[in-house]
Order: C-alpha cells, then sequence, then structure tokens
C-alpha cells in the first residue's frame, strides 16, 4: 500500500536531524524514523514525529491533526509541553533559603517532601504549578510554627528559673541556720541522750506541739550521720531508699541540736508552734516528757501504749525510764496524780477519731492523759471530783 506523502516527508526530516536528539529523545526519534520508513504510522506516533520535527528540524509549518491528508496548521511550541519559569517563581530563591532554615519545625513527615521540593528547585532552578501550593501552604506552616515554638522555648525557659527560685529558696528554708543564729542552752537534752546512749545504740523522743506537729528528736542511725549532733525532724515523715524520697525528705528537717556548742541549729521553716515546744523542752526535759506521754497515751521514747499506773502517770515505761536513768515508781507516779488533781477539779472524757478515750481539764480543755480503754479513763478520772464523760 502506498505510503502517505505526509509522513515520507516528515520520516526523511526527522532521519536528517535524530543524530541532534537529546540523549532522554534520541532511542524514541530513532524507532520513530525506524518503523515510519517500513510502515504507515498510527495518528499518536505522527503526532510525536511531528513534535520532534518541529523541535529538531525548526518546521514550524506542518500538520498538528495527526490524521494523514488532512490541512496544516501552527505547530505547538515547546513551551506548551514544557513548563517555562515566570518572574514569580524566579524570586523562589529567597523562600526556598528561608524553607531550608524553618524546615526542622515541621512535622517529620512533611520535612521529606519539602527537602525534595528544595533540591528540585536547586536543580531545575523553579517549582511546577503543581508544586507551588503545596511549598507556599508548607512555607506559612513553618513560619507559624516557629513562631509558636518560640512561645513555648520562652514559657518553657520562664518556668525553668520560677524552679530553680523555688528549689533555691526550698533549700534556704530547710537548710540549718549558722551557731551565730541558733537557739542555746539545750545543756539537759544533750546529758538525757548521753546517758541513754551508754546503753542503747540509736536514742530518740517524740513531743507534740500545740498545732499537731509531731516532732522526733534522735541520735544518729543512718549511714552519713555523725554523732556529734542530735537531729530534729518531722515524725511523719516516711523516708525512702530512692534519691528522690530522700530529697523530699529535706522538707521534714528541723535543723539539728550541736553537742559542741549546746545550742539547736534550726531550720527557717520550723513553725512557732514547734519552737516555743522544743524551748519548753529544753528548760525541763523531763517534765515536758512526763506530760507529752500522759497526753498522747503513749511512751514517748519507744512509743509503746502506757497500761500501768506507774506508766501512766509518768508518761513513759519502766524500761524507757531505766535507759534515760528516770524516776519511775509508785511512789513518784502518786506525786505526780496527787498534782494533777489538785490542780483540776473538773474534768471530761471524751472518745476522739481514734477510738482512744482523753480526759481533758474541762475549763482549759487541755489534755491531762489518754487511754485504750474508757474502763482505765474511768478509774483514772475517779480522783477528780466531778467527771463528766463525753
Amino acid at each position: 500500500m502506498a505510503r502517505d506523502t505526509d509522513q515520507t516527508e516528515l520520516i526523511e526530516k526527522l532521519t536528517e536531524v535524530k543524530d541532534t536528539a537529546s540523549a532522554r529523545d534520541k532511542k524514541f526519534v530513532g524507532d520513530l524514523c525506524s518503523k515510519g520508513a517500513k510502515w504507515d504510522l498510527s495518528q499518536p506516533q505522527m503526532k510525536w514525529v511531528r513534535i520532534f520535527v518541529d523541535r529538531y528540524a525548526g518546521d514550524a509549518d506542518t500538520s498538528t491533526s495527526g490524521v494523514r491528508g488532512e490541512g496544516k496548521t501552527h505547530t505547538p511550541n515547546p513551551s506548551d509541553f514544557r513548563f517555562r519559569p515566570t518572574a514569580s517563581v524566579v524570586s523562589l530563591d529567597d523562600d526556598v533559603k528561608e524553607m531550608n532554615d524553618l524546615r526542622k519545625y515541621l512535622p517529620a513527615r512533611d520535612q521529606n517532601f519539602v527537602q525534595s521540593l528544595c533540591r528540585f528547585h536547586a536543580k531545575k532552578g523553579f517549582l511546577t504549578g503543581g508544586q507551588m501550593p503545596h511549598f507556599m501552604r508548607l512555607l506559612n506552616e513553618a513560619r507559624d510554627l516557629k513562631s509558636t515554638h518560640a512561645d513555648r522555648m520562652a514559657a518553657r525557659d520562664a518556668a525553668r528559673v520560677a524552679r530553680e527560685a523555688e528549689a533555691e529558696r526550698q533549700r534556704i528554708l530547710h537548710t540549718p541556720v549558722d551557731d551565730a543564729d541558733a537557739i542555746p542552752d539545750f545543756d539537759a537534752v544533750i546529758e538525757m541522750f548521753d546517758a541513754a546512749g551508754e546503753t542503747l545504740t540509736q536514742t530518740k523522743v517524740h513531743l507534740l506541739a500545740d498545732d499537731g506537729t509531731e516532732v522526733v528528736v534522735r541520735s544518729n542511725r543512718r549511714k552519713g550521720e555523725g554523732n556529734d549532733v542530735l537531729y530534729v525532724q518531722d515524725a511523719q515523715q516516711v523516708w525512702g531508699k530512692t534519691r528522690s524520697v530522700q530529697h523530699e525528705a529535706r522538707k521534714f528537717q528541723m535543723g539539728h541540736i550541736t553537742k559542741a556548742t549546746n545550742a539547736w541549729n534550726l531550720t527557717p521553716a520550723t513553725s512557732t508552734s514547734v519552737i516555743d515546744m522544743m524551748n519548753e523542752f529544753k528548760a525541763n526535759p523531763i517534765k515536758v516528757i512526763s506530760e507529752m506521754g500522759r497526753k498522747l497515751g503513749r511512751c514517748c521514747y519507744c512509743r509503746k501504749e502506757l497500761s500501768t499506773y506507774e506508766s501512766t502517770a509518768h508518761g513513759y515505761g519502766k524500761i524507757c525510764a531505766g535507759h534515760y536513768s528516770l524516776p519511775y515508781s509508785k511512789a513518784t507516779a502518786d506525786i505526780i496524780n496527787d498534782k494533777i488533781s489538785a490542780k483540776t477539779l473538773e474534768v471530761l472524757i471524751v472518745m476522739d477519731d481514734a477510738g482512744e478515750y482523753a480526759v481533758k481539764d474541762r475549763a482549759s480543755g487541755q489534755v491531762i492523759c489518754t487511754f485504750k480503754s474508757r474502763q482505765a479513763a474511768n478509774a483514772y478520772a475517779d480522783q477528780f471530783s466531778i467527771v463528766e464523760a463525753i
């Protein structure tokens, strides 16, 4: 069958310029020339023949319909098939540079995509129409995230400064004062502990302040603690082995009584109620311990329940009295109870939340003694002229 004259002319032109085709087009151009010399080419194939002839032979007067026998019209310019950068796109250099700086603020899923866009621009010098909307959207997001990141970093820095200031304030509050500011004259307390230290490895006494704070004064019992001081701390704290718990335990420290100076180096955080109680304790340790034991119904030394007539009167038991060189007998118990009954005319027996029975002075409301059972409380209160049970 006779081949179309238009195809023959175009194939001849394309054959003449096929050696000038680019590396990307050369194989396709050679294939079209080889097939076009032997057979009739299809409409899509002829379309590409005309494109390549116009691209490499510079002939603009060719047919674009791809249908043999139709009239010739203007062949599309190569710019119809390839993106040509405009002035607005060329100005992306500054935006791409900014994007490279802001890329770290984007989510990880977007960073790789942005990196590919920036590499494409670095290689081609432009971005396509499809890439531009995504590039500008991510650039605006990166700008917003940078602003948010700056605010977040400023807030974090402010919070860190506040934490450091609070930590320093707490350190000052819970650090014992110097000897110049210490409370002196704890000689009697130190003598009592030294006497007990001859028979006990660990000595301590529990005291109760008017604000309800239970304080323990003790000798050294932990690794790293010295024997030259008596430690004063809140008895309600829980000691742990972890560093964080031990760090929290600083809040419960109330200083120490230094044996060399006979003074209490208290912490600034110590309450006024505890200070008043400690001043009473240093003036007459035995009296305070006896009163505390009767009020609590427990020995101030070993925390065991007081159950006998003598222990209830003295505020401590027989064994602890021997360790701490304290008076303990029925005769001294009678003397103590006589003094109490002489001062108190009316008493109340009140059950507290713990289920214990406290004998209180009706006029002042002060606790005289505490018992586990109502029977024991009644027996103790019989010595007073008026007893009222509540």
